[in-house]
């Protein structure tokens, strides 16, 4: 279930969000103080084009759901997820469902993009599953503090979610099915 980020929820948020394995695969790779975390969270609450969920699953906050240069005259968007550190397993399947859902359904947009760094390989694999299509690959477009990493876009329309969803939610199934054999 996905419900609208919370002030009460920022440590827990800044808490995944710092962790090394988050981090890694974000744009801003650096440790975030809480003063910079508070900050971030007033410019998202004053900013129509960004919205954040908090995505929780059996009650339980499991990762994040954001949408960012929400476009509603376009009806185009971008978006992006991350799971708490050890969520159980079918995560982000599960989060995946509830923000294309999120997006297609209550957003009523014809367009959502995402943009994934290219070390990210487990989650371009999930978003080519679900029915994400390739769009573009921005070449040395993300430095780490190390070295220049290529940046994945990808893509789906309206149109491609009903397909996308039932291969979705049949890849759940299996996952649970699976995690209870």
């Amino acid at each position: 279930m996905l419900t609208e980020l919370l002030a009460e929820q920022l440590p827990l948020v800044l808490k995944w969000r710092n962790d090394p394995a988050v981090r890694q695969n974000m744009y801003s790779y650096e440790e975030i103080s809480p003063q910079e975390h508070k900050h971030w969270f007033h410019s998202v609450q004053t900013d129509p084009g960004r919205r954040y969920f908090i995505y929780s699953c059996s009650g339980k906050p499991t990762g994040v759901v954001y949408f960012s240069n929400l476009m509603p005259f376009k009806q185009q968007a971008m978006w992006g997820f991350y799971s708490a550190p050890g969520a159980p397993r079918g995560t982000g399947l599960r989060m995946e469902l509830e923000a294309l859902d999120f997006a297609f359904i209550d957003l009523s947009l014809q367009k959502l993009n995402c943009e994934v760094i290219a070390t990210n390989k487990k989650v371009i694999n999930l978003h080519r599953k679900t029915g994400f299509q390739d769009e573009g690959l921005f070449r040395n477009y993300h430095f780490d503090g190390h070295r220049y990493i290529d940046v994945v876009r990808l893509g789906m329309i309206r149109s491609e979610w009903p397909q996308a969803k039932k291969v979705l939610t049949d890849r759940i199934i299996r996952t649970k099915t699976t995690d209870t054999a």
